[in-house]
């Protein structure tokens, strides 16, 4: 689904709330909610944001949505009100989360429920040490791209993964809000050093090591260090 506008998501998260109705997180939900007049005039809206509301534009079924633009690697609509949603959706199990008191079994459990949801998935055992941010934290994880993390690897603090590129031009920048995304992939027991940051489309092999404040800009090799900015081969890591 695509809204080709850029109309705050708060206003259908506040204004449901008000009306004591849960804002929808279904795709198919909000497209009913913002194709039916009635139910927006229900919502008891400001009558510029209603209009505003009822005007926006939702592709065919057909057309990809702005997410699996998003996640392949094209331009996207950043201000997508599926995607907002679901950033919004983030927020709240990421405040979940960093509330927790984890001094017991059962919190624990709650804890992983709640980081299963919020990243799709997480190993056995797992212990995400609080407080934790996709968005803006001290490990920044920006995943509009897919970020795929193997087994055993360390971060230390302050990482930095980007996966989003805003657009060179500053006209496109300012008049359409266009962004580009693209996957990063770190392998096998890596180890990203505090303060590196990871940009786009780079993939860290198998046991490669990335130096404190490095900035990676290209692919990192299995078993190999590289450390700088931009991050340069050091040496090769003995087994």
């Amino acid at each position: 689904m695509v809204v080709s506008s850029s109309v705050d998501i708060s206003f259908i998260v506040k204004a449901a709330e008000t009306a004591g109705i849960s804002p929808p997180s279904d795709p198919a939900q909000l497209n009913a909610l913002l194709s039916n007049p009635e139910a927006l005039k229900s919502m008891n809206l400001d009558p510029t944001i209603q209009s505003a509301l009822a005007s926006l534009s939702i592709t065919k079924s057909g057309d990809k949505s702005e997410e699996e633009k998003m996640l392949c690697g094209e331009m996207y609509d950043a201000m997508d009100v599926s995607l907002m949603m679901k950033k919004m959706q983030c927020a709240s199990l990421q405040e979940q989360y960093n509330s927790l008191f984890q001094i017991d079994l059962e919190t624990l459990k709650k804890g992983a429920t709640i980081m299963k949801d919020m990243l799709g998935g997480i190993g056995e055992g797992c212990l995400v040490s609080r407080p934790f941010k996709c968005d803006n934290s001290d490990c920044v994880f920006l995943d509009c791209g897919k970020i795929t993390i193997g087994n055993n690897v360390l971060f230390g603090p302050g990482v930095h993964i980007y996966t989003v590129n805003h657009l060179i031009d500053a006209e496109m920048r300012r008049n359409f809000g266009k962004q580009t995304a693209k996957p990063v992939k770190i392998g096998n027991d890596a180890w990203i050093c505090g303060r590196a940051v990871i940009v786009p489309g780079v993939t860290i092999g198998d046991g490669a090591v990335v130096a404190a404040g490095s900035v990676v800009t290209e692919d990192v090799g299995a078993g190999t260090m590289v450390a700088g900015n931009p991050a340069k081969f050091v040496k090769i890591i003995a087994n």
